[in-house]
């Protein structure tokens, strides 16, 4: 009794087709997969730039947070994160608009921070002063700047999370 298969033939139309198909979802797998391991890449490239610690004191919790921070900043308001920690003195880069920039040497006790134009306006004065001018004061040569950062970034976020709600009284 001759077995017959469930299968069609691999000659048949139906066969050729079937073969096919799975051709094209191998490439388009494939593709998918390229395209996605592409987009990491370059995050992490273009993130790896924007993130620069020529002391080697921030922790790789602490990387993930600002990681954290500067996609929220990106995805929910559309501007740019820059940090450097400097080993001496701090020498701004070029920046574009959209840009938020921490410059910080704890050697040197020194720190700047430079927020986009429509970013400071949006921001309530006395906030933006004193992020400016008073938050990293004595704490970069304490050697507490890490955590300093840290609750220097969630405050902008939270009076940015502030002004999105609507909240213009802090």
């Amino acid at each position: 009794m001759a077995r017959r298969s469930i299968l069609p033939s691999s000659s048949s139309p139906s066969g050729q087709l079937l073969r096919t198909l799975g051709l094209v979802f191998v490439f388009v797998a494939a593709g998918l997969l390229f395209w996605k391991h592409y987009d990491r890449s370059l995050d992490r490239i273009v993130g790896g730039k924007q993130i620069v610690d020529e002391t080697d004191r921030l922790t790789s919790e602490d990387m993930e947070r600002i990681n954290r921070f500067m996609e929220t900043l990106r995805a929910d308001y559309g501007l740019s994160f820059r940090l450097h920690v400097y080993q001496g003195r701090i020498d701004p880069p070029q920046l574009d608009p959209k840009t938020l920039f921490i410059g910080l040497s704890p050697e040197r006790g020194e720190w700047e921070i430079i927020f986009p134009v429509l970013l400071k306006k949006a921001l309530p004065q006395d906030f933006v002063r004193y992020i400016q001018e008073e938050h990293f004061r004595g704490q970069l040569q304490q050697n507490v700047w890490p955590e300093a950062l840290m609750n220097g970034l969630h405050a902008i976020y939270g009076h940015l999370s502030r002004l999105e709600s609507g909240d213009r009284t802090s």
